[in-house]
């Protein structure tokens, strides 16, 4: 709907002065698989939204409420997600809110988006996950993952046996084994709570910088057998067979790699403390790990783990949602043997080296107060 100019007379005091020029646009509009890029990559998108567009004297402001009833970030599936978009022509434009539910738990944020030069613009986003099931996450990503590897595949091969069904055929495959990962209700893994903040240039990944924090909990974080049972006998203890049901970690963003600092997996008795770098899209892991023993005797315990860590190490490949831990003998005299003919040592293991060499906290798991046995029991 068009509203007319004002047209109210001219101020008595001064007719020369013409009343500003005024208009005003409000409507509605919906879209259904559409795609963004607002610094996080958005597609499959199905939402509606209403939008109120006012001009004075030529100068646009406009305000948009979104509600979306479906959609992924980078790769990861949301619903019932809700944002307001407000702004000016030509200046910054304000998200001062987005949420969504995400597997089971809250997404919430805000965002600018500010204008640079010609085309180019600038984001800035905060966000908050709450309670999110982490095996679902996961699911999504190996999924996302599956589906740009078919997508590589099916460009590489020749353009006489790749038709315009094919695609269509993937692109519908891509979306049935999203929304049948995003249905299945899995706590498996644990809950996911994180926050973190990104910044940098919208279309060019490799301007990315960011900062966040996450822990995980509830049920088995890592499902990898023997490693605790091996963890344990390294430690001289009886191979139980607990589970990592505790991970904690921070991480920067630099451009398409994340660097994971401080991370720690653990269950009540070993601590797994270690550093590495997972590179988007597909999150591959290059990570370096040491493994602690939380119970023991202080200095006893403490020499021997420095000798055991001289003997054997551990490093993570593989993706986030499908890790392959391996266990690395002689790690210490390997890294004496390359610093000798001048190979030097990967980032990784440089910062778990660091890592080591830094005081230990204590690790706080949620509950642990709850689990407490009193003295009188």
């Amino acid at each position: 709907m068009i509203l007319p100019a004002d047209t109210s007379p001219a101020s008595e005091a001064d007719p020369s002065v013409e009343p500003p020029s005024q208009s005003r646009f409000a409507g509605t509009f919906s879209f259904s698989d559409a795609s963004a890029d607002v610094g996080v990559e958005i597609v499959e998108l199905d939402a509606a939204a209403s939008i109120v567009y006012d001009t004075t004297d030529g100068a646009g402001t406009f305000d948009v409420r979104m509600l979306a009833e479906r959609g992924k970030a980078q790769g990861v599936r949301f619903t019932q997600g809700r944002a307001r978009v407000s702004g000016s022509v030509g200046s910054d434009t304000i998200v001062p809110l987005f949420s969504a539910d995400v597997h089971g738990g809250r997404l919430a944020g805000n965002a600018t988006i500010s204008p640079i030069d010609g085309d180019r613009k600038s984001f800035e986003i905060d966000a908050r996950v709450s309670d999110v099931r982490f095996a679902s996450v996961l699911a999504d990503m190996e999924a996302a993952k599956k589906s740009a590897d078919a997508r590589i595949e099916a460009a590489s091969a020749s353009t006489s046996t790749v038709t315009e069904a094919d695609r269509d055929q993937l692109a519908e495959q891509s979306v049935a084994a999203s929304v049948e990962a995003s249905a299945s209700i899995d706590e498996s893994r644990g809950r996911l709570d994180a926050e973190f903040c990104l910044t940098g240039m919208i279309g060019d990944a490799s301007s990315r910088r960011g900062r966040g924090t996450l822990i995980v909990g509830g049920e088995r974080v890592i499902n990898v057998p023997l490693l605790i049972p091996l963890m344990r006998i390294s430690n001289l203890q009886f191979p139980t067979d607990e589970r990592l049901d505790f991970a904690s970690g921070r991480f920067f963003v630099q451009g398409e790699t994340i660097n994971l600092e401080e991370i720690l997996v653990s269950s009540r008795s070993v601590a797994i403390e270690g550093v590495g770098t997972a590179t988007m899209p597909n999150y591959d892991l290059d990570l370096r790990f040491q493994a602690r023993n939380k119970t023991g005797i202080p200095i006893l315990t403490k020499i021997f783990e420095s000798i055991r860590n001289e003997l054997v190490s551990g490093e993570v490949r593989g993706t986030l949602a499908d890790p392959d831990f391996r266990l690395r003998p002689f790690s210490g005299t390997r890294r004496l043997m390359d610093s000798a003919v001048g190979k030097p040592t990967k980032a990784p293991q440089k910062w778990l080296d660091e890592l080591e060499s830094q005081p230990r906290v204590p690790v706080s798991r949620p509950g642990a107060r709850d689990n407490a046995v009193s003295p009188g029991s």
